[in-house]
């Protein structure tokens, strides 16, 4: 009988999470356009979403602990329901909570790519959703800022969603427009 090694440890625990996570979402996908759905036992869809992606994100900073790891699971998990999460204001304000923080480089391009490509998503935004937007955008910029840069309809994209923040005074807004337009100039 061999030892594992550490890294088919890691795919494994890897795999397991998905696994799990990817059944509860499969199954609160399936309750999306279902005001009063059988889900009354775990609440709104919206709050079980928001729960699941908290605890999704707690348990994978504490049993992974590799952020490069976290981030693919992550963005796989997001990549997978999207829809379903961007959907409802909670898991929404959630899901762009964990877009702002310095970590997951790969989930913040992922969010912005879904964000470019579905406009419509920004005019169901509430106003602390704009703003955790707004970090999101401004973490991208400092930290990716090549990414952006290396197609120019994610340029004109950033360009977008940040004049769209702007003219509904989302704070914080103007601040990264100003930063940006000096960065171009």
């Amino acid at each position: 009988m061999g030892f594992l090694k550490i890294d088919q440890i890691d795919t494994e625990i890897d795999n397991h999470l998905k696994d799990i996570a990817f059944t509860i979402g499969n199954f609160l996908s399936s309750f999306q356009n279902d005001d009063e759905s059988e889900l009354t036992i775990l609440g709104k869809p919206g709050d079980t979403w928001k729960k699941l992606i908290e605890l999704l994100t707690r348990i994978f900073q504490e049993i992974v602990k590799d952020n490069n790891r976290v981030d693919r699971i992550f963005t796989e998990f997001f990549e997978s329901f999207n829809s379903s999460i961007l959907y409802y204001h909670t898991s929404r304000n959630e899901i762009l909570r964990i877009g702002g923080t310095l970590d997951y480089k790969s989930f913040r391009r992922t969010l912005f790519k879904k964000l470019s490509k579905d406009k419509a998503i920004l005019n169901k935004l509430w106003s602390r959703e704009g703003e955790l937007l707004v970090k999101t955008l401004a973490n991208l910029w400092e930290l990716d800022r090549s990414w952006i840069f290396s197609k120019q309809t994610r340029l004109n994209n950033f360009k977008e969603i940040l004049e769209y923040l702007q003219s509904k005074n989302v704070e914080g807004s103007r601040i990264l427009s100003e930063n940006v337009a000096n960065n171009l100039a």
